[in-house]
């Protein structure tokens, strides 16, 4: 096993072969961690993990420095980048289309970071993303095709989805 623990100063280049855990053990400021995850994902092995510990500076609403950093646009329900969890709940909808919203079109992150994101889960203080292994992503080519024969565009004609990708495409991403 190959681990990747990060620091400021002390990150590891990543190889050619990747990482099969990278833990984030950064400066804690979301969109420090937002960047970092945007970085490092692509070196993480085919069901590998990415941790990101010391999320709860993403709950900071009110003006605050941390290691020199200023923090405040955060807090409970408050976008991204200011919120890092609020960025992975997103994540959350993204890995349940692929069960039954095959039509869906939206992006999280990017076309190919969504596609390698098997699951996530929030644990108290960190945020844990596995990705795909190759038998999870021919499993989900398999079932794209099988729910493609059952769902259907006016199942989702409410409203929800088009407000949804709004949502995100509306959504600060300078990070």
């Amino acid at each position: 096993r190959r681990v990747l623990r990060t620091r400021p100063s002390r990150a590891g280049r990543p190889t050619a072969c990747g990482y099969d855990i990278i833990i984030d053990d950064g400066s804690h400021v979301p969109k420090h961690m937002l960047l970092t995850f945007r970085h490092l994902w692509p070196y993480v092995r085919p069901g590998g993990m990415y941790v990101i510990e010391d999320i709860g500076f993403s709950y900071v609403d009110a003006p605050s420095k941390i290691y020199g950093y200023q923090l405040g646009d955060g807090g409970i329900g408050q976008p991204p980048p200011g919120n890092l969890v609020e960025k992975f709940k997103q994540v959350a909808d993204l890995v349940s289309r692929q069960w039954c919203q095959p039509l869906a079109n939206y992006t999280v992150f990017t076309p190919e970071v969504d596609r390698s994101i098997w699951s996530v889960q929030f644990l108290s203080g960190a945020i844990v993303v596995h990705k795909q292994s190759l038998g999870q992503a021919t499993l989900i080519t398999h079932v794209r095709k099988v729910a493609m024969k059952s769902v259907t565009s006016k199942m989702y004609a409410g409203g929800s989805l088009k407000a949804w990708r709004l949502k995100l495409d509306a959504e600060q991403r300078d990070w």
